[in-house]
């Protein structure tokens, strides 16, 4: 052997010790002869236990993905960028991808075939992860959509059905009837509030709350249900400092981490909820442990997506909440109700041992002046006015005439942008009731234009909306509030009531 063979030798030995993927020389039926030590991180197995195994038999998972292989190389005598599954010596399942050829001898004879293989688990993990992501998106628009149609339907139950009892005289069984019908409209209107939290189409009613008095009433709604399980509710509350956040709304993320804490301890011996409050420098958190079944690793990532669901797996079914089945929307609305308050939710668990949620929010102190007037006006009585309601809904119209009618004020209702800037300009209008989406001329379109009608007082507007409309729409100086729809009549009435006596306000100050 010459100098400049053995210096050969030693290159090409080094690069085959050191390579990252794994190189394998098979025979024509996958029998291995030679195998790189990187086969030890791949595959698990040092190169010396690789030989005499067969790469199809004892590595690939898929019998189609072997046959596909096979096809391939036969064809075009290689194959490039492989992907299969394989299953490594300790039974994990890894995603790679294989580059491999035909081995020819001296004489082109068809010999055995040599591959390198590489691990990409991880970028097939990200690609999945890309495409829920995408698929979550896909379903929330669509829930957006569906939730604020069925809103507008919802609105009309909900509100003829107030007005059925407010009428005096009614027989007990008819107020049941329509009692029954407003249970059932508010239910309709949670479920379809969730369906816009999800889809990020709803920001929510912001002010000023404290987290600690979210908890406790959380945990009262909850009481008579969670000891009747035998469950112990150990609270161990720091000082939250107010901050701005939706209350209701996290109130919802608390109950259901409550409620996902109850099932885990379903046929548990040991049956205890803790729950923990505090707060540092930038954060009040609540805390909320179990001393259930555990969340396993492979489900630590799916927990949050919409309708996985894991509910009644552990029961063996003597207990009453194995007949409970999830929907799987509860924690990614929780995850979605606390994205969208600029927070962070964290989960650790360990099978066997329990799981703790903390859920983390910015403190964010102060109140608005707008609020300060709408609580000092809220115990006046409210006096008759003038009220223009703008929606596209006939429905809707009708019901909100009828209402403010009955109530003494006058009212007048439109579908068209441009015969409400008319009425505008030709009545004394106090409170304006304005739809965003509406057709031809949209909601802020309107109220764009109606900056310019020349009246004595402009009015007060009222926005109702299925849909979320940006912060800085809020604080415009035409808008002074939003509803959401759909709303209950004392909700709107309420809102009407404030919109009025501000506006009062502005006329004593001219």
């Amino acid at each position: 052997m010459t100098r400049e063979t053995g210096g050969n030798y030693q290159i090409y030995k080094n690069i085959f010790e050191n390579l990252y993927d794994a190189y394998i020389h098979m025979d024509k039926t996958g029998n291995i002869a030679i195998a790189s030590p990187s086969c030890l991180r791949i595959f698990g197995l040092p190169p010396e236990d690789m030989q005499g195994k067969n790469f199809f038999n004892e590595f690939i998972v898929d019998n189609l993905k072997i046959k596909q292989f096979m096809e391939k190389i036969n064809s075009e005598g290689q194959v490039s960028e492989f992907e299969m599954t394989i299953r490594k010596v300790d039974g994990t399942k890894i995603w790679v991808s294989t580059n491999a050829n035909y081995f020819l001898d001296e004489s082109g004879k068809i010999t055995g075939i040599e591959s390198t293989t590489r691990d990409i688990t991880e970028r097939k993990n990200l690609e999945e992860q890309l495409i829920r992501a995408e698929r979550m998106a896909a379903v929330g628009t669509l829930a957006g959509g569906v939730a604020h149609e069925f809103n507008n339907i919802n609105l009309a139950i909900l509100g003829y059905a107030e007005l059925g009892l407010f009428r005096e005289g009614l027989e007990q069984e008819v107020k049941n009837y329509f009692s029954t019908i407003r249970k059932s409209a508010l239910r309709a209107r949670a479920i379809t509030s969730n369906l816009l939290t999800f889809s990020g189409s709803r920001i929510g009613k912001i002010g000023p709350a404290n987290l600690n008095k979210v908890v406790d009433e959380t945990i009262i709604m909850l009481s008579h249900e969670v000891s009747s399980s035998g469950i112990e509710i150990i609270t161990q509350k720091g000082e939250t400092p107010d901050t701005i956040m939706d209350a209701t709304q996290i109130g919802q993320v608390v109950l259901n981490i409550l409620i996902n804490a109850h099932h885990a301890l379903t046929d548990r011996e040991k049956k205890e909820i803790t729950v923990r409050t505090g707060h540092n420098r930038f954060n009040v958190f609540v805390s909320i442990s179990d001393t259930g079944w555990g969340i396993p690793n492979e489900n630590l990532l799916k927990i949050f997506s919409p309708f996985f669901t894991t509910k009644g797996e552990h029961s063996d079914g003597s207990d009453a909440q194995n007949k409970v089945k999830g929907t799987g929307l509860g924690l990614s609305v929780s995850h979605t109700i606390v994205a969208n308050h600029k927070g962070d939710i964290k989960v650790e668990s360990e099978v066997g041992s329990g799981t703790t949620f903390t859920v983390s929010l910015p403190i964010v102190s102060g109140t608005t002046e707008r609020d300060t007037i709408q609580s000092f006006h809220a115990t006046g009585k409210m006096p008759t006015a003038s009220i223009l309601i703008l929606d596209d809904e006939p429905d809707l119209r009708e019901l909100l005439d009828k209402f403010y009618s009955s109530r003494g004020h006058t009212v007048y209702h439109t579908g068209s942008g441009e015969h409400a800037l008319q009425i505008i300009s030709e009545k004394n209008i106090d409170v304006v009731l304005v739809d965003l989406q509406m057709p031809q001329m949209t909601g802020r379109e309107f109220l764009k234009k109606a900056r310019n009608c020349q009246t004595a007082l402009k009015p007060a507007y009222i926005v109702i909306t299925g849909k979320s409309i940006e912060p800085e729409e809020h604080m415009n100086d035409d808008i002074f509030c939003v509803v959401y729809k759909p709303f209950k009549l004392n909700e709107i009435f309420d809102k009407t009531r404030e919109a009025i006596f501000s506006r009062l306000s502005q006329i004593q100050h001219m």
